[in-house]
Order: C-alpha cells, then structure tokens, then sequence
C-alpha cells in the first residue's frame, strides 16, 4: 500500500487532535487541561493521543503554531487587499487581532493560555510580531512615508495595547482610531488641482 494516504490519513486524525486540544484549553486553560480530556474531546484513546503529541506541552505547541498560520493568512489577505494604505494597514491588524480574541483573549482562562505561551512558544510569536512588522513597513515605505518601520513597530505594539484593553464591542473602532491618528499625520498629499491650477495660472 502507497504510504501517501497513510500519511494524509495521519494529518487528518492529527488535525482533528488539535481541534480536541483547542478546546480543551480553551474551557480549561492550561493548568486544568489534561491529555485525557483531549483524548475524550477527540474521540480517541490516550494511547493513539500520545502516537502524535508526547504530553500536552507539545499539543499545546501544536495548537499555537496552527494559531499562527491563521493569524498570517489573514494579516496577510487583509494587507494584500484593495485600498489606501490606513485601511489597509487597519484591516490586517484589526483581522489580527479579532482572531486572537475570538479564539483566546473571550475565554475565562486567557490569561493561563497566555502564560503558557510566554513559557513554550513566545519565540514564535514574536517572530510573527516581527514579521507583521516588516510587512507594514514596506507598505508604508512604497507609500512615501518616511521612518517607515520604526512606525511599523510603533503601530504593532500600540495595537497590541488597545487589544489588550478593549472588548469585543470596541476593538475595531479602537484599532481603527489609532492606526488613523498615528498614519494620517504622515501620508503624503497630493497638490489640490485648484493649488496646482493657480501654479499654473501665475506663471509668466
């Protein structure tokens, strides 16, 4: 037998372990979740859990990394997207950011998932962080900004901010707002036709 549907059989059973996982530390945080109660959420026996992720740090690093594909695709869509560059730069961080409080930051046990991603995965986020960071910097560069990715930085990290305070009923308009007031003061304008008209019009 080709070992291609084995393997494709693999990643399936493996993807629907981390959707077990997910939830589990979603409902429980880290500390109260344990393998077994992965297991029963999957559908699975302990035995066939431990055949893909040794103990639940690993599943845990599993569903992060899986969090991060997300996070990208969708930073990156909303980025790569029609329009001026304030709303585009808005739409990925808001798209960021909502996916973070849809799938951690709504949950009672939030702040455990977020200390257990300081302990196993902070080096992945923060080259996602970075990452993002270089993106908008090179938007903001071809927009003739200048200082483009200290300011690329800046609007990272003020965005993490507001999320971190804001709830679901005001995070866009929050995010909205600041990308707005810290990018507009810097977007290049362009001579009204009527100033260039009067140019024009002068010249001898």
């Amino acid at each position: 037998m080709s070992s291609e549907p084995l393997s494709l059989l693999r990643q399936v059973r493996r993807d629907r372990l981390i959707d077990a996982a997910e939830h589990v530390f979603q409902q429980n945080g880290f500390r109260g979740a344990s393998m077994e109660a992965i297991a029963r959420v999957a559908g699975v026996s302990k035995v066939t859990l431990y055949r893909y992720f040794p103990d639940k740090e690993a599943a845990f690093v599993a569903v992060a990394r899986r969090l991060i594909e997300r996070l990208t695709t969708l930073f990156d869509a909303a980025l790569d997207a029609e329009g001026d560059v304030i709303s585009r730069v808005s739409g990925a961080l808001i798209a960021k950011h909502r996916a973070v409080f849809t799938t951690v930051r709504r949950f009672p046990e939030a702040g455990d998932l977020f200390a257990a991603k300081g302990r196993l995965v902070d080096d992945l986020f923060n080259e996602l962080e970075a990452r993002m960071a270089a993106r908008i910097g090179a938007v903001l560069r071809t927009a003739g900004i200048a200082d483009a990715d200290d300011l690329a930085h800046l609007l990272c990290a003020a965005a993490i901010g507001v999320a971190n305070a804001a709830d679901d009923t005001r995070l866009e308009r929050d995010l909205r707002m600041l990308i707005s007031r810290l990018l507009a003061p810097d977007m290049p304008r362009a001579s009204p036709a009527g100033d260039q008209n009067r140019i024009v019009a002068s010249a001898p």
